[in-house]
């Protein structure tokens, strides 16, 4: 667990020009109270005054603007209304937010974020009194306090205040995103606000994200008592560091997140599917420069005088508390009471100041117990002249306030249950020249960090008399000494000390995360692409933590339908060859998947194995000698006696020591003394190994292992795998991983997935977050290569690769394709609702399946059907119909624009959608009494569609491979064409040479310039174009120059060429 006190100032600083982004500060309120001010025939204006409470936290925020530029997030708190003419506020009317105009929340928004960077959030009277005076204040603030509710109900206040809460903080969440820039730091404060750190984690998954919580963090057996716990954790965990004021407190949240979600932690943080959340410890100050000022200010130190001169002969204790249940007012008025009757010689010589201020729904409650407090103490011990206590319930001034703590003798503080009191910082801060003793509850976080002040049990009442009788006999020379080691804490330990040293650990856990990732997230593009164009691959998972979460008891570890129905699927191909290699038995293999046809298993982490298509078990250790059991086993009784909750898995050639049941924290620390106790008396002298899983302890052989199962499996098969894949969570599958690193294979044929932490040290060289990622992702991406696929009632996926096309002018999916759960919706109904299941859950994402008849009795237009499903909440519609496909142009698959259609759109063939329909259709008629064992709910036709380029090639491939064909051909033609000519040239000068054909005769060149009028006349006579059709150099009626085009007229003077065509002797020019 990080501890700032020790080594955050050791951390190294970055530079202001280094910080990226901004830091967004939310806190359930702004710092400024608001007041909308009014005048005569003068616009409206808004005036912004600082906030009395939380000063602490508010100026922490405000230390960091000299190093990054802050923005600050919260609701308005309650908003008052005055007139200018009045010279006081004491006449202010508080503002319902919704008589609010549209016109004023901009203005006021604009004058906050240009005078202080604030961005008001506004909430309705309902939603302050379900979130902050319901589920805040009713089950929070006690409960984190270790008030446990009394009184019993049915729930539905809690239900309506939960909602509030859970609605409220989405709001924040909303608003934080919607401002939120690249590289900006958040920083959430307190329990108001729990779960929205991981609604904004949901959002921006790479935002830096911190969490403070200011009060309180109770233990797990009080937490436990909330029934949202889970949620509230969950959405804590979200944050990349998570802060408290105390050790306690942090350690406190790190075991409830073991004990109530069942997470992996360490002292550092806590484990969350793949996300590590930091914790640590950052005890909050007070600005001691403005304290200081404060109290010299020519304000305060008059009344320093007055209150002085009042009781000249008096000693002062001076307390002031919120007037609750926790702060301890009613024990401090019972041990003042103690203190006076024990020690009477101070009657008349001492008095107490109590100040308090409401707090809650049942102040009034408490004020009145106090009120009786008091005056039964004034009338019992005091007198006329003497009153002990002086109890003021209001809001007193801050000069007054630090006035009064600069003239007392002690200050008593008595909570019962607290965080961080800064009361008796500021206390410190004002004794500088009386030295003033300062007594503290133990009960309190400040208790841990002041050592030197006098510190009591507020219910031991006795106890807290003596210590303010010492504090009032207290030496100077005492006094002075625990003064200034009191003063040096809280000088060094400010709130812009707790303000840095918080961003500095955010900054430094989130850039150490990132570092830390050496293991990247797969990618399944890439994945997908090399597992297309593999044609032999070897894919290996293991069971629990990868295929299956990690269950409490072992035989509880089920695997999922989906699972099953995809990995059907993959084993399905020829070219995959598909094993689970678990440390699980061959019993919990062969019932959980042993039906699954051409899948290899091997148990107990590669000590048995059973080929694809085979029904027997191959044991590869009966060589192996099995006597150390017996020693193993004894050290495992041992523990498991000591441990309650703890058991020992046999199995045939391991023992397994599972402690997952038991107290996460004793279980822990049982299961390192048990490792201690093997290494020390079992693997010093047998050929045996200890293996540290996932709250479980495993003893087996040393030659057993999955990596040796890998090398088996690589080295026999008669073809090399193109493709290898293997996917585990724990140590037993780094053997695996590194087996993989060290074969032969090219780097790009190699995967080997780890899922879990990314923090986490392993051989492998890619990782998933967690097991949903394994199934919803990789096992899609295996067992549906085609553009459709849906699953029929036993789970088997039927596939479709043609005739399915989506509408190119709108939402495309991305490259995992659009998926769903596919229902009915009968447009030829013509208004009748849609008949799809109606036990269909909420949460699926659904698919509509729209039948586009082109029947003109009919008036749903494509466009309604699509806009119907849409606002259904369908993330996608699947068009079919007579006419649809038929036309295969492009225009005719898109859909008509101008429309508000963010869908996604598919086109398919009339067979493809009436099968689809009747399986719709099947599915919701069947009695759920008929579908046996097989189903723990109806089935659903569960629907795959890829993009169109995902399964085959595009139309640029398509032409691109035309082209280099028919430029191959070409290239091939010529060749045999040349070697042909080549040919009869030579058998041609072989019979001139010979004599057996006469020698051609030469042709003269056809050039103008190198004929002679002569010899032009001897080759080719000049003729007289007559009628007695001797040209026969056409087919046309009519002779046409070859040169020319135009027709020979008769008497014309032509030449006739060998090839008879003929052309005028112009022409030519001769």
């Amino acid at each position: 667990m990080d501890n700032n006190s020790d080594n955050l100032r050791f951390l190294p600083l970055l530079a202001p020009d280094q910080n990226q982004g901004r830091i967004i500060h939310v806190a359930h309120q702004i710092p400024y109270q608001v007041t909308h001010d009014i005048k005569e025939d003068e616009r409206l204006h808004w005036t912004f005054t600082s906030r009395h409470g939380h000063a602490a936290m508010y100026a922490g925020m405000q230390s960091l603007i000299d190093e990054w530029e802050t923005v600050c997030i919260g609701w308005t708190g309650k908003m008052y209304e005055r007139s200018m003419s009045s010279s006081k506020d004491v006449n202010q009317l508080e503002i319902d937010e919704s008589t609010l105009s549209e016109k004023g929340k901009l203005a006021m928004t604009t004058q906050l974020q240009h005078e202080h960077n604030c961005i008001p959030l506004f909430l309705d009277s309902e939603s302050i009194a379900g979130h902050y005076h319901g589920y805040c204040k009713t089950l929070l603030w006690p409960l984190f306090n270790y008030i446990i509710w009394n009184d019993a109900t049915d729930g539905r206040i809690e239900k309506a205040q939960w909602n509030f809460y859970e609605a409220v903080n989405q709001k924040y969440a909303d608003l934080i995103v919607e401002h939120y820039q690249t590289g900006d730091t958040i920083w959430i404060h307190d329990y108001h606000l729990l779960l929205v750190p991981d609604m904004v984690r949901t959002k921006l998954p790479k935002a830096r994200i911190g969490l403070f919580v200011h009060s309180p963090f109770p233990s797990s057996e009080i937490f436990r008592c909330l029934p949202k716990r889970q949620e509230i954790l969950k959405g804590m965990l979200g944050a990349n560091l998570v802060g408290f004021q105390t050790y306690a407190n942090a350690r406190h949240f790190i075991s409830t997140s073991t004990r109530v979600l069942g997470y992996e932690s360490s002292p550092d943080g806590v484990e969350n599917d793949g996300h590590f959340c930091h914790v640590g410890t950052f005890p909050i100050g007070i600005d001691v420069d403005a304290v200081d000022s404060i109290r010299k200010s020519s304000d305060v130190v008059p009344k320093i005088k007055a209150i002085t001169e009042m009781y000249s002969d008096k000693k002062i204790l001076v307390g002031r508390d919120k007037i609750d249940l926790v702060q301890g007012v009613l024990q401090k008025l019972a041990a003042f009471e103690k203190f006076l009757l024990d020690y009477p010689e101070w009657q008349n010589k001492v008095v107490l100041i109590q100040v308090t201020d409401a707090n809650s729904t049942d102040s009034l409650k408490n004020e009145n117990k106090v009120s009786e407090m008091v005056a039964h103490i004034n009338g019992n011990i005091g007198s006329l002249e003497w009153s002990p206590v002086y109890h003021y319930h209001h809001q007193i001034q801050t000069d007054e306030y630090y006035a009064l703590l600069s003239t007392a003798d002690a200050a008593l503080i008595t909570a019962v249950r607290d965080g961080m009191n800064t009361t008796c910082s500021e206390y410190v801060m004002c004794q500088q020249e009386k030295h003033g003793s300062l007594i503290v509850s133990e009960l309190t976080g400040t208790a841990g960090s002041m050592g030197s002040a006098l510190l009591v049990n507020p219910w031991d009442y006795a106890g807290v008399a003596k210590a303010i009788n010492d504090a009032l006999l207290m030496s100077e020379e005492e006094k002075l000494a625990r003064h200034m080691q009191l003063l040096a804490h809280v000088k060094s330990n400010t709130t812009s000390f707790w303000a840095h040293s918080f961003v500095k650990m955010l900054l430094h856990t989130c850039l150490l995360s990132e570092q830390s990732k050496n293991t990247p997230k797969l990618k399944l593009e890439y994945l997908r692409d090399q597992y297309r164009h593999s044609k032999k691959r070897l894919i290996c998972f293991d069971y629990d933590g990868t295929l299956t979460p990690i269950k409490k008891t072992p035989m509880a570890a089920v695997p999922p339908k989906d699972m099953l129905q995809y990995l059907t699927a993959l084993c399905q191909d020829p070219r995959n060859e598909v094993w689970i290699i678990s440390g699980r038995d061959e019993n919990a293999l062969n019932n959980w998947l042993g039906h699954i046809d051409h899948l290899g298993m091997s148990a107990e982490h590669g000590s048995f194995m059973r080929y694809p298509n085979s029904k027997k078990w191959v044991n590869l250790t009966e060589h192996l000698d099995m006597g150390w059991k017996n020693d193993v086993l004894e050290i495992f009784t041992y523990y498991t006696e000591r441990t309650t909750g703890s058991f020992i898995e046999h199995k045939r050639c391991a023992l397994t020591w599972h402690y997952r049941l038991a107290d996460p924290e004793y279980g822990a620390f049982q299961a390192k003394e048990c490792q201690n106790h093997l290494e020390q008396a079992i693997l010093s002298k047998l050929p045996v190994e200890v293996l540290v899983g996932k709250k479980n302890l495993e003893v087996r052989p040393t030659s057993v292992n999955k990596g040796e199962i890998l090398k088996k499996l690589l080295a026999s098969s008669t073809t090399p795998f193109d493709f290898v894949m293997c996917c585990g969570d724990d140590r037993t599958d780094e053997d695996m991983f590194k087996t993989l690193k060290k074969s032969d294979l090219y780097e790009h044929q190699k995967f080997a997935v780890l899922v879990g932490n990314e923090d986490q040290k392993t051989q492998a060289n890619w990782l998933l977050p967690n097991v949903q990622q394994v199934i919803e992702n990789v096992i899609w991406v295996y067992s549906n290569s085609s553009t459709l696929a849906h699953t029929d009632n036993n789970f088997t996926p039927v596939l479709y690769n043609t005739n399915i096309i989506s509408a190119s002018n709108l939402t495309q999916p991305n490259e995992m394709g659009l998926k769903g759960v596919l229902y009915n919706q009968d447009t030829a109904s013509c208004g009748s609702e849609p008949l799809q299941d109606p036990s269909l859950p909420n949460a699926l994402p659904r698919i509509a399946l729209v039948n586009q008849r082109n029947d003109n009795h009919c008036n749903a237009t494509l466009i309604d059907s699509i806009i119907k499903a849409q606002t259904q909440g369908a993330v996608g519609a699947v068009i079919y119909g007579p006419d649809i496909l038929q036309n295969n142009s492009e225009q005719s698959l898109m859909v008509p624009s101008g429309t508000n259609i963010t869908i996604t759109v598919y086109f398919i063939s009339v067979h493809v959608g009436d099968e689809l329909f009747h399986k719709i259709m099947l599915y919701k008629d069947v009695p759920p009494s008929s579908l046996g064992t097989t189903f723990s709910v109806k089935p659903y036709v569960r629907l795959l569609l890829l993009p169109s380029s995902a399964g085959g090639i595009n139309a640029w491939e398509v032409t691109l491979l035309i082209v280099s064909i028919l430029l191959v051909t070409s290239f091939l033609a010529s060749v045999v064409m040349h070697w042909h000519i080549w040919r009869k040239r030579k058998r041609q000068q072989y019979l001139i040479e010979q004599g057996l054909i006469p020698t051609p005769v030469e042709m003269l060149p056809m050039g103008k310039h190198i004929f002679e009028e002569t010899q032009l006349e001897a080759l080719f006579p000049r003729q007289i174009m007559t009628d007695d059709g001797s040209h026969r150099a056409s087919n046309e009626d009519q002779p046409v120059c070859v040169i020319c085009l135009d027709n020979i007229q008769i008497g014309s003077s032509i030449r006739r060429l060998p090839c008879e065509h003929e052309y005028h002797c112009k022409c030519i020019g001769m």
